[in-house]
């Protein structure tokens, strides 16, 4: 009997006779995680190989964007990435139309532009210009209308997604108004598009004579937000940051955002023109459109 006792307390305190489970820790839930009703997209286009005008850090750029979305819960499926010659005017309009079709309310959409940007009011010598178009240079460009993309023709596109898209976008490009060429720091390019033809120079100038009003590439109340690489009048510099090529704008955006990921955009640009003036850049990023009080992905 004592034996048989013995045994039974034994068993209770070693716990005899039942396997050994190891508890399974809770999982760590993802702090920002894209909501499973919603579909994130994105188009990524970045442009190094520009021909006669190349530059060095857009690639990279685009490629910290695509990494940056990943970690955001983006799947990698629903990001587009067009570099070098893939990015051409045709390529790149396809692609935002994919990015705005059937967008519905609580949708996340990204679009991010590195490359070469300018201005241009027409080359129509006969007419006056009726104001100056902030423009992006896909690969194809050639200084005609029809390979490069406008303001208008971001607007005309943008103006069909829905309110209550979650979106954002960003061109890490020259939107010069005077189009001067700032001096470069070593190893550093402009991304304001060389060699303009007098024809183009001459209506620009005209334009800015006449004190006429530029268009941007955020129009209207269209329910987006922009983040330009510098003001109209600046450039934006193709830089080489911690032993890396990069676009300085690109850099400090993502920079800022793993730090402040939630502070409306009119915060996150502050923080990035402090962090590109601690750097020796001039260029001033500006926060643009409906969402600037709005976070980057919320």
């Amino acid at each position: 009997m004592r034996l048989m006792l013995l045994l039974a307390m034994m068993f209770v305190m070693f716990g005899c006779g039942k396997p050994h489970v190891t508890p399974v820790p809770d999982p760590v839930p993802d702090p920002n995680p894209v909501p499973t009703t919603s579909v994130a997209k994105a188009v990524l286009a970045g442009i190094n190989a520009y021909p006669g005008a190349p530059l060095s850090g857009c690639i990279n750029d685009v490629l910290e964007a695509k990494a940056f979305l990943l970690a955001e819960g983006f799947k990698e499926e629903n990001i587009i990435l067009l570099t070098d010659q893939a990015a051409t005017r045709k390529a790149i309009m396809e692609k935002l139309e994919w990015l705005v079709k059937d967008a519905k309310t609580g949708d996340l959409r990204y679009f991010h532009f590195s490359g070469h940007g300018t201005e241009f009011a027409g080359r129509d010598l006969d007419k006056q210009p009726d104001g100056l178009n902030q423009v992006i240079c896909p690969y194809d460009f050639n200084w005609t209308a029809d390979t490069m993309i406008m303001d208008v023709d971001f607007v005309d596109v943008f103006k069909k997604m829905p309110d209550g898209v979650i979106f954002n976008w960003a061109s890490d490009s020259c939107h010069s108004g005077d189009l001067t060429r700032l001096i470069p720091k070593p190893n550093e390019k402009i991304r304001q598009y060389p060699n303009i033809p007098p024809d183009v120079k001459q209506q620009i100038e005209k334009a800015r004579k006449a004190n006429l009003k530029r268009r941007g590439f955020v129009g209207g109340l269209l329910d987006v937000g922009f983040i330009s690489g510098c003001r109209y009048d600046q450039t934006s510099a193709d830089a080489y940051i911690n032993g890396k090529n990069c676009g300085a704008m690109t850099h400090f955006l993502f920079e800022s955002l793993k730090a402040n990921r939630n502070n409306p955009l009119t915060s996150l640009v502050a923080d990035m023109n402090n962090r590109l003036m601690a750097n020796g850049y001039d260029q001033q990023p500006q926060a643009k459109g409906a969402r600037v009080s709005k976070p980057f992905l919320k």
